[in-house]
């Protein structure tokens, strides 16, 4: 049997009903003279299966969209009255709707799709002496996934659904698609870590390489997290300090799906602050809007662009020299600074706001969508523009 079949199969008992599998409805004379049905509701799973397979070559996964035809039938005089037909329709009814919603709620379909209605006839089915079976034909088409043909995955992009829980498909896909772009790029062997805060807790604190981010307060969808701007944050659980090799090469990478806090003072995306090293980006002041950014320096000069954090855009800084740091938008560099480094921060970089020795500080009124942590020389940043907006998109 098809695993669909046995799905069939085990609801249908777990109904309480007789199951039978019949190619045709119409040919259940030998099953129904070795069962006893009398007074029994029976269970007919009675079509030749027809399927529409769609293939998605990136994954190799398969989404089949299969016909299903069940009767649930009793038996009934010949000559039943039509209060006698009715009772047993009656009787049949939520058999034939439960069905529907068993297999609407159950695990083996394809979460990116339901079950587009169903339809249900009342029929009379076999002769039998001098009853007839008299019940409903429910019709309905069933999507999910062979799932035997998500077995060649890349290992880069296999390591990292290793490391979530209860992916749906949509979500399988996007990730996929996302590491093996990276990888393509040349960029995910750059890459320390990376975060898709759009997908949904607790997936979303689950680092793409190896750390857990901590959690405080912020709230999760399928385009983001959402930071209040008060108290709210994401601790990445990323030390700098404890990679040297980042001190001059460095690259960290935010994405703003929507700002709140557009004019606002001191409101950072991302960030550690210590006296004497810092590592962040931030908007102020509202006087004289700009967007500055520090990577590994001390110095308290004003860097960057005038404007404040704009919806839809990804922002990254990143320092590939002692005297040369960058600020990127959308992939394209922005702005340069030749202040030279000073040192790695070590305290823990916090998303939505600043870890300010060791304080959460200057929070955001923000939904972002990612956050990624690694090396800036020969990262492609116009390609990791397009994948993380590619990545966003997939998962809505």
């Amino acid at each position: 049997m098809s695993v669909l079949s046995d799905k069939i199969k085990t609801l249908i008992e777990n109904q309480a009903a007789i199951y039978i599998r019949s190619i045709n409805i119409n040919d259940l004379n030998q099953q129904i003279n070795t069962t006893d049905i009398k007074g029994a509701v029976v269970g007919v799973h009675s079509n030749v299966p027809e399927a529409e397979n769609l293939t998605y070559s990136g994954t190799n996964n398969v989404l089949v969209n299969e016909t299903i035809e069940v009767h649930y039938l009793q038996l009934s005089p010949i000559d039943a009255t039509g209060a006698q037909t009715q009772t047993i329709l009656d009787t049949l009814r939520p058999y034939a709707d439960g069905l529907f919603d068993l297999l609407q709620g159950d695990s083996l379909r394809s979460q990116d799709e339901s079950i587009d209605g169903y339809e249900l006839e009342a029929v009379e089915s076999v002769k039998i002496t001098n009853e007839v079976l008299t019940g409903w034909k429910l019709s309905l088409t069933f999507p999910y996934y062979r799932e035997s043909f998500n077995c060649n995955f890349s290992p880069e992009a296999q390591a990292v659904l290793d490391r979530m829980f209860n992916l749906s498909s949509k979500q399988t896909n996007a990730i996929v698609r996302f590491v093996d772009s990276e990888v393509l790029a040349g960029n995910w062997a750059l890459t320390d870590e990376f975060y898709c805060l759009a997908l949904g807790w607790p997936n979303a604190l689950q680092g793409f390489k190896s750390l857990t981010a901590t959690n405080y307060g912020a709230t999760f969808d399928n385009t983001g997290a959402t930071f209040d701007g008060v108290s709210q944050f994401i601790g990445s659980g990323i030390i700098p300090s404890a990679n040297t090799d980042r001190l001059n090469d460095v690259d960290t990478q935010c994405f703003c799906v929507e700002n709140y806090d557009t004019g606002k003072d001191n409101a950072i995306l991302f960030g550690a602050f210590q006296s004497t090293k810092k590592l962040y980006m931030i908007q102020r002041p509202a006087a004289n809007l700009q967007i500055n950014y520090w990577v590994n320096q001390v110095l308290a000069s004003v860097y960057g662009v005038i404007s404040d954090f704009q919806n839809n855009e990804l922002y990254g800084v990143n320092r590939v020299l002692n005297s040369a740091a960058q600020l990127y938008i959308n992939g394209l560099q922005v702005d340069s600074e030749t202040d030279s480094t000073a040192d790695q921060n070590d305290i823990e970089l916090f998303i939505g706001a600043s870890d300010s020795n060791g304080t959460a500080a200057s929070h955001i009124n923000a939904k972002l969508g990612s956050f990624k942590y690694g090396a800036a020389i020969g990262f492609d940043q116009a390609a990791h523009n397009t994948n993380v907006r590619q990545l966003l998109a997939d998962l809505v």
